[in-house]
This record gives C-alpha cells, sequence and structure tokens, in this order.
C-alpha cells in the first residue's frame, strides 16, 4: 500500500472522529452552592447504608464501620 494513501486514510478518520466530540456543558458563572450553605451532612451513626438512610449502594465494598464511612477497592479480575 501507498504510504502516502496510508497517511491520507489516517487523516481522514482522526478528523472524522475529532468533529464528532461530544459537546460539553458550559461552566457556570457564578458557584453552584453560597458560602457557608450546608450541602451534606451525616454523622454514619448507623449501622448500614441503604437509600433509605439517603445512599444508593452503587459500589458493594462500601460499608459502614465504628461512625465512618469505609470504602474498599478490589480486583474482580484476579484469578
Amino acid at each position: 500500500m501507498d504510504f502516502r494513501l496510508l497517511t491520507l486514510a489516517c487523516l481522514v478518520t482522526a478528523t472524522t472522529f475529532a468533529a464528532a466530540a461530544p459537546k460539553l456543558p458550559a461552566i457556570p458563572a457564578e458557584p453552584i452552592a453560597k458560602k457557608k450553605e450546608r450541602l451534606f451532612s451525616d454523622d454514619f451513626e448507623r449501622a448500614e447504608l441503604g437509600k433509605d438512610k439517603g445512599w444508593a449502594i452503587v459500589v458493594p465494598t462500601f460499608s459502614l464501620e465504628n461512625g465512618t464511612l469505609k470504602g474498599m477497592q478490589m480486583r474482580f479480575d484476579a484469578a
């Protein structure tokens, strides 16, 4: 295959993918929170996480221990 043809094919492919890049939303001009406004609070003084407690369990390795939120990273692809 001709090197120029291969180069042209690569350039066309690259520009096609670059043109189809997703458009990200604009960054707001003003902050989304006000100073001294509490956005979130939790004392974790309970036995478990749950949607009824305000938490959706997305990562099963997160738990509550001694009033703190504990997260572990696991290797699920280990043989």
